[in-house]
């Protein structure tokens, strides 16, 4: 299942990555899914921005990554807050990256 939900993450032909990225964040934690979370977020699927969700699927997606709770996970976070050109996908990866300290 992993393997299946990763690839649609990051495949455009569909409209449904806010839900995937939902099922990464609540009821799957695939460990290999950070990459291709991190892909889809720097993809910017246009309908997102057209619909004004792109900032509420990044926040999926970093809580997504956060979820899996590892070393990677966590500097997976560390590099998207320093190096996004987008201030609030900055600023989003490190409200995540605070929680995942918290811990």
């Amino acid at each position: 299942m992993c393997g299946q939900l990763q690839e649609l993450i990051t495949n455009d032909w569909h409209q449904q990555h806010a839900e995937i990225a939902r099922i990464f964040q609540f009821k799957i934690t695939c460990v290999n899914s950070i990459e291709p979370i991190l892909e889809s977020i720097k993809k910017q699927y246009s309908y997102l921005f057209d619909q004004d969700d792109f900032y509420p699927y990044v926040e999926k997606c970093v809580n997504a990554i956060r979820v899996i709770g590892n070393d990677k996970a966590k500097e997976a976070l560390d590099a998207l807050m320093r190096t996004s050109p987008d201030l609030e996908v900055r600023r989003l990866a490190k409200n995540q990256l605070t929680k995942f300290e918290d811990k």
